[in-house]
Formats: C-alpha cells, sequence, structure tokens
C-alpha cells in the first residue's frame, strides 16, 4: 500500500517495507523501513527525514497506549 505527502507543494508517494505488519496496533516502525517511492526530483533523504518527523506525533501516540496497556496489567497483577 503507498501513501502520499505532500513536501512543499508537491505529492511525494512512500510505503513501509514491510506491508503486512504496517496493520499491526503495536508496530513501530524504524526509520530505515520508510520507503520513499517517488520523490519529484527532490532529495529522499531530505524527504524521508520531513515525512519521519511529521510521523512522530502517531508514533508517540502508539508509545502511550503501550504504556498504559502495561501500567494497567502490572497494576492488576501485583
Amino acid at each position: 500500500m503507498k501513501f502520499m505527502f505532500d513536501y512543499k507543494g508537491k505529492n511525494v508517494r512512500w510505503m513501509w517495507k514491510d506491508q503486512e505488519k504496517q496493520f499491526h496496533q503495536t508496530y513501530l516502525p524504524k526509520k530505515t523501513e520508510l520507503i520513499i517511492v517517488d520523490a519529484d526530483g527532490e532529495d529522499k533523504q531530505e524527504v524521508k527525514d520531513a515525512l519521519w518527523e511529521s510521523l512522530q506525533p502517531e508514533f508517540q501516540d502508539i508509545r502511550n497506549h503501550m504504556n498504559l496497556k502495561a501500567r494497567l496489567r502490572r497494576a492488576k497483577n501485583g
């Protein structure tokens, strides 16, 4: 599955390296798993860095959810 990212007014197509894990609720990908498919003449690393930064709030939400579940589980068990 390919996604779109608006970079300096241009649409950039990108996808995750692991097409299966991307739908897992607790999947936290690494930056190396981010693939820029079509950068339209832009520097791919620069686009990748901007995209990675834009995804950080979503990743933090996933981390917070996982931490909350772990705290509740620990409180329940002991």
